[in-house]
């Protein structure tokens, strides 16, 4: 009928191999084409004083500005390049120019409820992929605001490697706030509206199951 149901898997780690057969069984069929790694953004959920505290921090994590403050603008992403744990300071790759960095030491301290802290990874997208907006923000094209909890369909990727949407949206390969849309747990899936939902549960998900 054309029309995707809605898989809810009780369990992440049951959403993830859920998700892998789907995408395999698709790729069979030729409905998943143009395979293409775009990097994604997982939030690791953080107090405002567990974010003030230099132990949290890694090298490789990516801080995002949720408001302006000293001159950077909300929506601002930094890498962390080091941790001194001898002081306790955290130090951001800061850009200067088109193609060089700097390293800047970034006050934790003062600005722990000004930021939020992401894991950086590498999710394979395609043509046909379901994806998940996890974060409220605005596309490359269209006029519509993207909103988090969205569920959309890559229909294909522009010259520059944006990601096309089924609403006629375009939203930018480092937009990073995306996730797969192929499953959802049943938390996420409150209050959606879809023409069919399909509940895979196994042995491992009994006791969340039972809970939900």
């Amino acid at each position: 009928e054309g029309r995707r149901p809605l898989v809810v898997a009780p369990t992440h780690f049951e959403g993830r191999l859920l998700r892998e057969q789907i995408r395999a069984v698709m790729k069979a069929q030729g409905d998943l084409k143009d395979e293409r790694p775009v990097e994604v953004l997982r939030e690791i959920h953080m107090s405002a004083a567990d974010r003030s505290d230099w132990r949290q921090y890694e090298k490789g994590q990516v801080v995002e500005y949720v408001q302006r403050t000293d001159g950077t603008e909300a929506g601002t992403r930094r890498i962390i390049d080091s941790v001194d744990r001898e002081i306790g300071h955290v130090y951001v790759k800061v850009p200067v120019g088109a193609t060089q960095s700097a390293t800047h030491f970034l006050d934790i301290e003062e600005h722990s409820d000004k930021v939020r802290v992401y894991e950086a990874r590498t999710l394979m997208l395609g043509t046909g992929d379901r994806i998940r907006i996890n974060k409220n923000g605005a596309p490359v094209y269209g006029k519509t605001k993207l909103k988090a909890g969205g569920y959309y369909t890559v229909t294909g990727f522009d010259e520059h490697g944006d990601i096309k949407l089924n609403n006629g949206m375009t939203i930018s390969k480092s937009y990073g706030h995306i996730a797969q849309g192929a499953t959802s747990t049943s938390y996420a899936a409150q209050s959606k509206t879809v023409d069919h939902v399909i509940i895979v549960a196994s042995t491992v998900s009994f006791a969340a199951v039972n809970m939900q």
